[in-house]
């Protein structure tokens, strides 16, 4: 069978192109990979603009530039470039991705020659370490069925995303990785800041060739790059004393410690736009969760802290709220915020809505958030946000042995309700602070390394750093305390970051402090 190679490179960003690797770069070393393909004729570049790459190829490679890309452009240039050379199978892979592997590469090609498959994939890998394999056939029925869609951005997964639709109708094979990697959530690509400084530290550890990929997929240099997300504290009063959050008694009066007497109530404009400015530099993109305490909404300055926020473009928003009653007009300028601050360019949406309701009854609503909020209030916030960010609101159920009973009437209701989108979460005791009201045991047969000691970063009103959630403010004055990484106000994010390496390392060790031995917390994820 005739095949070619295929890598997009429509969205390459500049990361891909810095020399990384030995003086080449991720598109290099991706273009190096393509042209060694075996059986491989031609090698097709889909680009946006010129590229030069340091590559010797004995393999015909030809450009196609298009200003910009979307799924039908995607599709239309396959098609043709498979036509115009005759090519029974095309190989694809996005043009960022350093690692691409030629053993894994072949066993796809031999399973998707041997059972004359339609489309084949590689399952349990890590990203970026695989191709999809797509015969000719197939990429003429995907161009039907993006035919309303074909405006579409296109992302990572916008083949498979497309094959999902009517996935009954090809033959499908899969090879299976000899090992799985998934649960450590490892991206092989140059797309993002983060990904680039994982991708060159595997680089630099396997020059030394001391340990296997498989191996070093565990190093801590590996696990741990740059946060994703940061949860921010931006109120300190809250409007509701929900049954499930410490958050309440901490702002009581007590033995001394942090309370609202002795802080601003809220954080100001200034200081925010110093957090934001220090997170973009620092990670590149992130999501940004608004707020770590308190309510985000009661916050007098609240649009022009989301504008500070969307100004960056490789950042996004989450909003988690409870009982604050919103108005249209308030939302429509929400709106034109985020219309002015346009797309997002970590592929995320600029802003979403996480709406505490946790009840199917007033009754249950009232027990729980202990307020003079109803659920009708709330249901009538999810249906206005709704109206303006379609696809982006979530309401939230919190499982608790008080509403175990009212779940299902939850679910039944807001998936059948407009597109579905909902949360159901699990209850988290805050590492022992609070009584246990955990209705099911969701925690994997075997530990692993915090998930969030890897990826997040909490941050106080005053700008006290904890060394995750679950360290509650109280801490916050306590500034010999081992769970306070540093003040994001004083020290470097850089410096904050590399302080809980060394509990990270003690996880991988299986080697738990007593915060974190106590904690439920360490294999769930957020945005």
């Amino acid at each position: 069978m005739k095949t070619c190679v295929i890598l997009y490179a429509g969205k390459v960003s500049p990361y891909a192109l810095k020399n990384e690797f030995k003086g080449k770069t991720a598109l290099d070393r991706s273009v190096e990979w393509a042209v060694n393909v075996e059986g491989a004729e031609t090698l097709f570049i889909l680009s946006s603009n010129p590229l030069e790459c340091k590559v010797n190829s004995s393999v015909p490679i030809e450009f196609i530039t298009e200003s910009s890309w979307n799924t039908g452009l995607l599709l239309h240039h396959i098609d043709a470039c498979m036509q115009k050379g005759g090519f029974s199978t095309a190989v694809y892979a996005w043009a960022d991705c350093p690692f691409l592997d030629h053993s894994y590469t072949k066993e796809l090609l031999s399973v998707h020659n041997k059972y004359r498959c339609e489309y084949t994939f590689a399952e349990g890998f890590s990203y970026g370490l695989t191709p999809e394999i797509i015969d000719n056939g197939t990429v003429r029925i995907l161009k039907n069925l993006c035919e309303k869609n074909k405006e579409d951005d296109i992302t990572r997964e916008t083949i498979f995303d497309l094959l999902k639709t009517d996935i009954n109708s090809f033959e499908i094979e899969t090879y299976i990785a000899p090992f799985d990697l998934r649960s450590l959530r490892l991206h092989f690509h140059c797309g993002t800041k983060r990904n680039t400084v994982l991708c060159t530290r595997m680089f630099e550890l396997l020059e030394r060739g001391d340990e296997s990929f498989e191996k070093l997929c565990t190093n801590i240099a590996i696990l741990k790059t740059l946060p994703s997300y940061y949860a921010l504290q931006i109120s300190l009063p809250c409007s509701s004393s929900c049954t499930y959050c410490p958050y309440p008694s901490f702002l009581k009066e007590a033995d001394g410690r942090i309370t609202e007497k002795k802080l601003d109530r809220f954080m100001s404009k200034e200081n925010f736009s110093t957090i934001i400015s220090k997170i973009s530099e620092f990670s590149g993109d992130a999501v940004i969760s608004l707020s770590l305490w308190g309510e985000a909404m009661m916050h007098p300055q609240i649009e022009e802290l989301i504008a500070v926020v969307l100004e960056n473009k490789e950042l996004s928003l989450v909003i988690e709220t409870c009982s604050f009653e919103f108005t249209e007009e308030q939302i429509e300028r929400i709106r034109s915020i985020v219309e002015k601050a346009g797309e997002r360019e970590n592929g995320q949406k600029s802003i979403y809505w996480i709406i505490s309701v946790d009840a199917n009854t007033e009754s249950m609503y009232s027990a729980i958030h202990n307020d003079d909020f109803s659920l009708a209030k709330a249901v009538k916030n999810i249906e206005l946000l709704k109206k303006y960010f379609n696809g982006a609101v979530y309401p939230q159920f919190m499982r608790l042995h008080e509403n175990e009973e009212e779940l299902e009437g939850f679910y039944r209701y807001w998936k059948a309700h407009e597109n579905g989108e909902l949360i159901i979460q699990k209850y988290d005791s805050f590492a022992g602070s609070l009584e246990d009201k955990k209705v099911a045991d969701l925690s994997p047969v075997q530990r692993n390394p915090c998930w969030h000691l890897r990826n997040d970063i909490a941050v106080f009103i005053d700008g006290t750093v904890p060394l995750c959630r679950s360290v509650l403010p109280s801490c916050s004055c306590e500034s010999n305390s081992s769970n306070i990484m540093g003040n994001i106000f004083a020290d470097s994010l850089e410096k904050i970051w590399n302080k809980s390496t060394k509990d990270l390392e003690n996880h991988c060790k299986n080697d738990y402090g007593e915060l974190c031995r106590k904690c439920d917390e360490y294999y769930t994820f957020n945005f």
